[in-house]
């Protein structure tokens, strides 16, 4: 935020690698807002805060206790061992695994799958090393499943490649020394805005204060790079406490009926899910002159754990009023500033400028 000052500093935000569920989300921003969540959805969210147990079959000479783990949907059933001296779940996948007589895991063959733009490297303290591919899928380990990066080598060494008893490892080490991470992290700057962050001008909006929230009016939208712009005050609370962008119930209806595998769920809570497996359309709000375009890797949420996704773009529950939540925030840079007040951003070479 800006404010005259003399001082500015720069707060890193480092990636959350198990964002919260869908369910729970939802559920925290109806609590939010003073809205009760439907009593269905709170019923999703218990699913996901389970206990279980997995037998551990060893190895000759106790070498390695093998677990059966499943992976996507339907499950795949790999044994890696459990490793307390990593924090990484990786396994072979089939560009190394179909090679050998091990099971191996295939993200192409589960619905639940959702390939991710991150790449994985790790070397042991033997100089054994192998990388690959992150994708997201669903982890079953006794019962207790999560949604969760899958680390899938599609390079080994060649040590590797002769332990065909397991399909490597789980890693049950502490966060700091996980390889898969993501490339890019946010900053929040505070007492200046650092051009070499962002494309451009600043475009600013001006920001309604009376509520003391960061309210704006999106005048515009259009769904998909083919469809043009439909004109439409949207009014909204730019939110940085939530994941999803929440519109009219008419607008969500519009974007979904372009989605083939897409569904409206009354039971779990009034939400739209889709199948894992299929792209969605871009989605772009218009804001004074320009426009701010949410790529389609964004918008797919969390894995259901039947094929199904949740989507990050869903219906307002009933305020009245749009809620600009972090998907959008993450495809501009955003600048709140107390003077005015107001907000404004500038954009990269993926979108446009707001």
């Amino acid at each position: 935020m800006l404010k005259p000052t003399t001082t500015t500093t720069t707060l890193p935000l480092p990636h959350r690698p198990r964002p919260r569920p869908a369910p729970l989300s939802i559920a925290r921003t109806h609590h939010r807002h003073g809205l009760t969540p439907p009593p269905t959805l709170l019923q999703a969210a218990p699913s996901f805060l389970t206990t279980g147990s997995v037998a551990a079959s060893p190895l000759d000479h106790d070498e390695a206790y093998i677990v059966t783990v499943r992976i996507g949907t339907p499950p795949q059933l790999v044994p890696p061992d459990f490793d307390s001296n990593s924090a990484d779940l990786w396994v072979a996948g089939p560009a190394v695994g179909a090679a050998s007589e091990q099971r191996f895991y295939d993200p192409a063959k589960t619905a639940s799958a959702v390939a991710t733009e991150e790449r994985w490297n790790i070397t042991y303290a033997g100089r054994s090393e192998a990388g690959g591919r992150v994708w997201r899928d669903v982890v079953d380990v006794g019962g207790v499943r999560a949604t969760q990066a899958v680390e899938v080598a599609d390079r080994e060494a060649a040590w590797f490649e002769t332990q065909d008893e397991y399909s490597r490892f789980v890693g049950l080490g502490l966060g700091g020394v996980v390889c898969g991470r993501r490339r890019r992290l946010g900053t929040y700057d505070f007492g200046y805005v650092d051009a070499a962050k962002y494309v451009g001008d600043i475009t600013y909006t001006a920001a309604n204060n009376s509520r003391g929230w960061w309210d704006i009016v999106a005048t515009s939208y259009a769904v998909g790079e083919a469809s043009g712009f439909v004109s439409r005050p949207l009014f909204g609370v730019v939110n940085t406490g939530s994941s999803l962008l929440y519109l009219p119930r008419d607008i969500v209806n519009t974007y979904y009926a372009g989605v083939a595998s897409a569904v409206y769920n009354e039971t779990i809570g009034r939400v739209w899910l889709f199948g894992c497996n299929e792209t969605l359309p871009i989605s772009t709000l218009g804001i004074e002159d320009t426009h701010v375009t949410i790529p389609s890797e964004y918008l797919n949420y969390w894995p259901n754990g039947d094929g199904t996704c949740w989507g990050r773009i869903q219906a307002e529950p009933g305020l009245g009023y749009s809620i600009y939540g972090n998907v959008l925030l993450k495809a501009a840079f955003v600048v709140f500033d107390t003077v005015g007040p107001r907000m404004g951003g500038g954009g990269g070479e993926r979108i446009s400028r707001w």
